[in-house]
Parts: C-alpha cells; sequence; structure tokens
C-alpha cells in the first residue's frame, strides 16, 4: 500500500506540473503531449510462489524507442518493481512471484512522465496479462479431549494431510483456546500439545484452535474444534 500511495503521489505531482505547462501562454498544448506505446510479456505465465518469472516489453512514441525511461511493473495494480529501457526503448527483468497464495495475479506495465518527460509524452499502460499462481495447500485434522477443566492441563492433538504434495518435515502453529493465544509450536506432520485451560474459564463450550502459518510453498490452514469445559469432582 505504501509503494502505491506513493507511485499515485508522484502521478499527481506530475499531473499538477502539467497543468502549469498547459496554462502557460507560452506553449500551444498540440506541441505538449506525445502519445505513449508500452509492451509487456512475461515467461512463465504458470508459476509456483516464489519463483522467478522474466518480463520484457519495449516503450516507444510515435513508432520511436524512448531509451532511459523507468518503467514500472504492477502486481495487482500496485508498484512491486522499476526497470529502466535501455537504447532501443527495450526493458526486461525477473521478479519474484509473491507469497501472496491467491489462484491468479494481474500484471501490467505502466509508464509515466517523470523529469524531462513533464509536459511532452502521456502515460500508457499495457493490457494486463493474468500469472496462474500455484502453491500447496494441506488439509489439517484436529482432535480435543472430549472434557476439560478449568484450571487444568488438556491434550490437543493433530495431523497435517499433505496428499499427493511433498509434506514439510515442521511447520510452525500457534494454538488458540477461543480467541487467545495458549500457545505455539514447531509441529511435524503428526503433534500432540498439552495446554492448560484458564482457571477462571466459564464452564460450558469453548473452540480450540489450530493455526499453521504459511511456509514455503504452502499456504496457512486453520481449523477450531468445540471443546466443553467440566467443573472438577472431588
Amino acid at each position: 500500500l505504501g509503494l502505491q500511495n506513493g507511485l499515485l503521489a508522484n502521478l499527481l505531482a506530475d499531473t499538477e506540473k502539467i497543468k502549469e505547462l498547459l496554462e502557460s501562454p507560452d506553449v500551444a498544448p498540440e506541441e505538449l503531449l506525445k502519445a505513449t506505446d508500452i509492451t509487456f510479456e512475461i515467461q512463465p505465465v504458470v508459476a509456483f510462489v516464489g519463483e522467478d518469472i522474466h518480463f520484457e516489453g519495449i516503450l516507444t512514441s510515435e513508432n520511436e524507442p524512448l531509451a532511459g525511461r523507468e518503467v514500472d511493473i504492477l502486481i495487482n495494480s500496485s508498484q512491486y518493481a522499476t526497470v529502466r529501457t535501455d537504447a532501443y526503448g527495450h526493458y526486461q527483468g525477473k521478479l519474484m512471484v509473491p507469497y501472496w497464495y491467491i489462484p491468479e495475479l494481474d500484471l501490467q506495465a505502466l509508464y509515466y512522465p517523470r523529469d524531462r518527460d513533464l509536459g511532452l509524452y502521456l502515460a500508457s499502460l499495457s493490457p494486463v496479462i493474468k500469472l496462474e499462481v500455484l502453491f500447496y495447500e494441506a488439509g489439517l485434522e484436529v482432535m480435543v479431549e472430549d472434557k476439560a477443566y478449568p484450571g487444568l492441563a488438556t491434550t490437543v492433538s493433530g495431523r497435517f494431510d499433505y496428499g499427493q504434495s511433498p509434506p514439510l518435515s515442521e511447520r510452525n502453529i500457534e494454538i488458540y483456546f477461543d480467541d487467545v493465544l495458549t500457545a505455539e509450536v514447531i509441529a511435524r506432520e503428526r503433534f500432540t500439545e498439552a495446554i492448560k485451560i484458564d482457571p477462571e474459564a466459564e464452564v460450558g463450550e469453548h473452540s480450540v484452535t489450530i493455526s499453521a502459518v504459511a511456509a514455503g510453498r504452502y499456504s496457512s490452514v486453520a481449523v477450531s474444534v468445540p471443546i466443553s469445559l467440566s467443573l472438577i469432582h472431588i
């Protein structure tokens, strides 16, 4: 969001400078703003989170290359990278697919006039290219004891189901009793952990939530199960 706000601030500032030029009596509007065109390609169009993809394109104005200009690469309309065109108006580079764990991203290239180009060129935005994003999702089974008691420990166990995907040797998990973080542990494919119930917890129905944070190519996963608190009978 900070990058996007910065980009918008630059565009607004540049727009004000162009407005001043247009209002100048010494300059004819038709002499100011030349149209620009920008192409954009990526390869591959399907990639895992964390992988690098190659991008390239050409920036021109009236069929002439624009050399030494900055081009912003946008992901879902936010600035993600900036590159500079060469003597032929060509630009290229690599970017890493962000760990956003969403199935599709919109990529575009943006040129807008800065510095010496203010009052000379119009901005140009390439068509959207869809990048199909791959990542793994694991199932999570959580089990708790039938009865638990305020002030005492209870056992929570679980198992990750990685299906046909390569399993992780361990994952960071957080255990919540209702909405309160109770434990943070490193769990293997199967895990068992004892948590202490708050002595002030009310008798009745509550919930235990296991949350595994995203790890590498695996997205996060969270599961909640009910747990019943009873009074201790002496």
